[in-house]
């Protein structure tokens, strides 16, 4: 939780024109139960991934935003 965020917010500084450093950011803002954090930074990827045209990563990213404004955080299966 706290970790994870401490260290993609960090990863998300270093980098912020990439809209999966956001996507961490966001898993991680959920996974501590941080989910207006987690809805925000989410909401930041896909309007960051769809201005830079990646669309299928900002398809990718509204999936998991699902899961956090259900209060619920997204891990992979």
């Amino acid at each position: 939780g706290k970790k994870a965020v401490r260290l993609a917010r960090s990863a998300a500084l270093q980098r912020a024109n990439v809209p999966s450093m956001l996507d961490t950011l966001a898993a991680a803002y959920a996974e501590d139960g941080q989910y207006e954090m987690a809805v925000a930074t989410a909401k930041a990827g896909v309007k960051m991934a769809r201005t830079q045209s990646l669309h299928q990563l900002a398809e990718k990213l509204m999936g998991r935003l699902v899961y956090y404004e259900a209060g619920r955080p997204y891990r992979d299966r």
